[in-house]
């Protein structure tokens, strides 16, 4: 298969898949992408592949920076975040960002950024401005509790994130990156 083939095959599938959630979930108030948007960094082809669903057009989508959206200048051009935290190591594409649905506190980390202070305040940030939010909800794109045959891709993560899950209280992990199902 060549680039072009592998792009309308990946893209046929992206729209089914967007078509079929909201046949199952008509009434869904917004999405979230665990991050790897596109394959190559500031590809809009591909950019813009990712966008064609009809249905994004008026779906909210919280998308999260993965490793091939992580040095991509057009991920931060084209997507705007609500409550972006400002990092010492904030990457091409953005930084961490929160926001709110009903009870529940979602906080998005770059997870590309292993800084251990960068991820403290988003979450502090995020924590702090909604402080009596029923639940709190992160997202990042490498899965800090993943069930993959080689556990240490992502044992940096488990030794970064987890204590930080612990001390502000995080009820939800939602993750991506290792292509594998798991529940933790």
């Amino acid at each position: 298969e060549n680039l072009e083939e592998i792009l309308i095959r990946d893209t046929c599938g992206w729209n089914y898949t967007v078509n079929k959630m909201l046949t199952q979930h008509p009434n869904a108030a917004f999405a979230i992408s665990a991050g790897d948007q596109f394959q190559s960094e500031d590809s809009l082809v591909q950019m813009k592949a990712y966008l064609s669903p009809v249905q994004l057009r008026s779906l909210p989508v919280a998308n999260t920076i993965g490793n091939h959206d992580n040095d991509a200048s057009l991920y931060g051009d084209i997507f705007n975040n609500p409550n972006e935290v400002k990092e010492t190591f904030a990457a091409e594409a953005g930084t961490g960002y929160y926001y709110t649905y009903g009870d529940a506190l979602f906080i998005t980390l770059n997870s590309n950024n292993t800084f251990p202070s960068d991820a403290a305040k988003v979450l502090r940030e995020a924590v702090n401005a909604y402080p009596d939010t029923k639940w709190r909800v992160v997202t990042m794109h490498h899965n800090p509790y993943s069930v993959t045959d080689d556990d240490s891709d992502f044992s940096e993560e488990r030794f970064i994130f987890s204590p930080l899950f612990d001390c502000y209280d995080i009820d939800l992990c939602l993750s991506g990156h290792d292509h594998i199902y798991s529940r933790t």
